[in-house]
């Protein structure tokens, strides 16, 4: 009797409360109202369960804006113009200077074969321009697809967070690095000179 009279009152309660229709089972709704609601919603409510908060009320994402975060300087000029003249002229530091480690390598991997199979200086020279021509042409397509696919990955790694700071982490993730082009620059120079360095110790040694 004890048992169905308790059951009894906690359908009563339900009933009375609205706000308790489809809650999931195991979950507490809260109502911020009373307390000003985080958010600065008046109708803002919660399910919560332990630790894990999951709140009815989305945020609208701007996908555009997210890409625009990710891309960083230069946003028009890549979405736009279909030819990169940066990547042409500049080649693999233009990669790193965009964070595409692995795009750099592989030019460099590709310049080094022309090198190798070439053996005509022009046709060299001419296997080259060709690479920054088709370097130039692609690179601004298959960045904007790849940055998509990167914000995608952010999405789906942080669900639920807000619009601010999706774009965080797409600026962090994403932009542009001075980083990786200078230390491709400092370190052969820095190489050769313990090279020479080198050289010149054991040439002394000899001498002596």
């Amino acid at each position: 009797m004890n048992q169905d009279n308790m059951n009894q009152n906690n359908m009563y309660q339900n009933n009375m409360n609205p706000s308790t229709q489809g809650v999931p089972q195991g979950y507490q709704y809260q109502n911020n109202d009373a307390q000003g609601n985080m958010n600065g919603s008046g109708n803002s409510g919660m399910y919560q369960q332990g630790t894990y908060v999951v709140s009815e009320r989305k945020e609208f994402i701007n996908d555009n804006e997210l890409l625009k975060a990710y891309i960083g300087k230069n946003y028009d000029k890549i979405t736009r113009r279909p030819f990169n003249f940066a990547a042409s002229f500049l080649g693999m530091l233009y990669l790193l200077y965009r964070k595409k480690i692995l795009w750099a390598i592989l030019i460099w991997a590709i310049n080094g074969m022309i090198g190798s199979f070439f053996k005509t200086p022009v046709f060299g020279l001419i296997a080259v321009i060709v690479l920054s021509l088709l370097t130039g042409a692609c690179f601004n397509h298959f960045y904007v697809r790849e940055c998509i696919q990167e914000i995608e990955k952010i999405k789906y790694r942080y669900p639920g967070r807000s619009m601010g700071e999706l774009k965080l982490l797409c600026a962090q993730n994403g932009g542009t690095s001075l980083l990786y082009p200078v230390l491709c620059i400092l370190i052969p120079f820095v190489a050769l000179i313990l090279f020479f360095a080198l050289s010149v110790i054991g040439l002394f040694q000899l001498i002596s």
